[in-house]
C-alpha cells in the first residue's frame, strides 16, 4: 500500500479535562459517568451526533440477559432513571435482564445524564492521532465539525469499538478469529419498519403453528423470528427471485417502546464473507445491506399477512459490528477462562453470556450455555496494556479471544466494565498511580 507524509501543524488545545472517552457508545457513555460520579471532570468524544453507539445508531435492541450483573452498581440505578425517563421502555422482569429501550429516547437520556453530572460532549468529533511523552497520552487529536483540535487530558479510556487511541497509543490489535483465517463475527444493518398491523400478524402465525419463542397469546408479545412456518414463503419468493438465500440467512424482529406498531429488525445480516476493518469492505456492507433491506422488506409487504401497509421508517446510521478488533491487554481472557469459569484476583466484572459468535462454522461452545448463577469474571489486566501508562480499555475491544469476545460484548457486561473504569480513572489520579500500574484486586467483584 502506497502511503503519504504526514505533516504535522500547530495545533489550537481546545480544552482539557482528568478524563477523556475516547467513543461515546454505551461503555464510553457509562464510563463517562461513572468518572464524573468519581468527582472527576470529563469529556465525551463522540464522532456521531449521538450517544449510545450501537444501542441507538444501530438500532440493537433490546439488552441480552445477564444474572450477575451488578446488583447495586450503575447498571441498576441507570435503568430505573431510564424508566422514568421514558415510560414506554419496560424490562422483561428484572433490571439486570433486558431493557427494551426506544433508541432515540435512549440517546438522549446519555446526554441528560453526562450534562446533568457537569461533563462536557463533543459531537461530530473524528478521532484523528494521539500525542504522546515518556509511554504516556497528552493531548489526543480531534477534528471536530470542520477543524482539529488538540484535547489534553490525565487519563484516557478508549471505548472506540475499533482500538483508535490504543493502536495510536502503540498497542497491539487483535483481528478476527485466530483459528479460523481472522474472520470476523456476522455485521448486521439493522432498521425498522412502522405500519404494522400486529394483531393481524399475530393471528396469521398462531394460524400456522408459529413456534419462534412461543406462540404469541396477543399481539403486544410477538418477536418475529425465522420459523418453520414461514418457509413455503421464504421458498417461493427465492425462487421468484425476489430475495436471496442470504436475504433470509437471519430473521428476528422486536416491537420498539414508544413506536406504535413499528419493529426492529436485527438484520439483514451479512455473513463473515466481509471485513468491516477494512474500508472498501464496510463500502460493500453498507450498500449491500441497503440492497437486503429493499428485498427483504418487499418480501414481507407481499408475503406476510401484517405488513401489508408496512413501511420502512429508519435505517441504522452506523453498521451493527459485532467485533472488529481487539486490543492485547497484559491479559487476554481466553477460551478455557470461559469454559471452566475462571475467577481472578483482580476480576472486576462477571460475565455470562454465551458465545454468541453469530458464525457461519459450528462452535462447540455455542452450545455451552451457562446455568442462571453460573459466570467467570473479567480481570482489571484485560482492560490495560504495557504499552500506555495511562490508558484503559473499554467495550467490545477489551483483552479477550475472539470466541469470548462474543460473550463478553452485551451491553450489561460491558457496562459493569465500564462503571470500573471511571473509578480507576479516578483512583489514579488520587493516588498519582498510572492506570496500569494499580492493583486491580481493589476493585474485586464482591456481589
Amino acid at each position: 500500500m502506497k502511503a503519504t507524509n504526514y505533516i504535522k501543524k500547530d495545533i489550537q488545545v481546545l480544552d482539557f479535562a482528568d478524563v477523556v472517552v475516547i467513543g461515546g457508545g454505551v461503555a464510553g457513555s457509562v464510563a463517562a459517568i461513572s468518572t464524573l460520579k468519581e468527582g472527576k471532570s470529563c469529556i465525551l468524544i463522540e464522532k456521531s451526533n449521538a450517544l449510545g453507539g450501537s444501542a441507538t445508531n444501530g438500532l440493537v435492541i433490546p439488552f441480552m440477559n445477564s444474572y450477575v450483573a451488578n446488583p447495586c452498581g450503575l447498571n441498576v440505578s441507570l435503568n430505573k432513571e431510564y424508566l422514568d425517563y421514558d415510560s414506554n421502555t419496560f424490562t422483561n422482569g428484572q433490571l439486570t435482564t433486558s431493557l427494551f429501550a426506544n433508541p432515540v429516547t435512549y440517546s438522549m437520556f446519555y446526554d441528560y445524564k453526562i450534562k446533568e453530572l457537569g461533563g462536557k460532549i463533543f459531537y461530530d468529533a473524528t478521532f484523528i492521532d494521539a500525542i504522546l511523552e515518556k509511554n504516556k497520552i497528552v493531548y489526543v487529536l480531534v477534528f471536530i465539525h470542520n477543524k482539529m483540535y488538540a484535547i489534553r487530558g490525565k487519563c484516557f479510556v478508549d471505548c472506540s469499538g475499533e482500538g483508535l487511541l490504543a493502536s495510536s497509543a502503540g498497542c497491539i490489535l487483535m483481528h478476527g478469529d485466530e483459528e479460523n483465517n481472522n474472520i470476523h463475527q456476522s455485521v448486521s444493518l439493522r432498521y425498522e419498519m412502522g405500519g404494522v398491523d400486529k394483531e393481524k400478524l399475530c393471528q396469521f402465525l398462531i394460524k400456522h403453528d408459529y413456534k419462534g419463542f412461543g406462540i404469541p397469546k396477543n399481539h403486544q408479545e410477538i418477536e418475529f423470528v425465522k420459523d418453520p412456518c414461514l418457509e413455503p414463503y421464504i421458498v417461493k419468493a427465492i425462487e421468484n427471485n425476489e430475495v436471496t438465500v442470504d436475504d433470509m440467512r437471519y430473521i428476528q424482529a422486536f416491537l420498539v417502546p414508544g413506536k406504535e406498531n413499528t419493529f426492529s429488525f436485527n438484520g439483514p445480516q451479512l455473513g463473515q464473507k466481509y471485513n468491516s476493518d477494512d474500508p472498501n469492505e464496510y463500502a460493500t456492507c453498507i450498500s449491500e445491506g441497503l440492497a437486503s433491506i429493499h428485498r427483504y422488506s418487499n418480501f414481507l409487504i407481499k408475503y406476510i399477512p401484517g405488513f401489508e401497509k408496512a413501511y420502512i421508517t429508519h435505517i441504522a446510521s452506523q453498521l451493527g459490528i459485532r467485533e472488529s478488533v481487539r486490543v492485547k491487554t497484559i491479559y487476554v481472557l481466553q477460551d478455557e477462562d470461559y469454559i471452566k469459569r475462571a475467577r481472578f484476583v483482580d476480576g472486576i466484572a462477571k460475565a455470562d453470556w454465551y458465545v454468541d459468535a453469530h458464525s457461519d462454522n459450528n462452535l462447540k461452545e455455542n452450545e455451552l450455555r451457562y446455568e442462571k448463577g453460573e459466570y467467570y469474571e473479567v480481570p482489571y489486566r484485560s482492560l490495560i496494556t504495557s504499552n500506555c501508562d495511562n490508558l484503559i480499555i473499554g467495550g467490545r475491544i477489551i483483552g479477550a479471544s475472539f470466541k469470548v469476545e462474543a460473550s463478553v460484548r452485551i451491553q450489561i457486561t460491558l457496562r459493569d466494565i465500564s462503571e470500573v473504569i471511571g473509578k480507576a480513572c479516578a483512583y489514579s489520579i488520587n493516588n498519582s498511580i498510572d492506570l496500569n500500574k494499580i492493583d486491580g484486586k481493589i476493585f474485586k467483584v464482591n456481589w
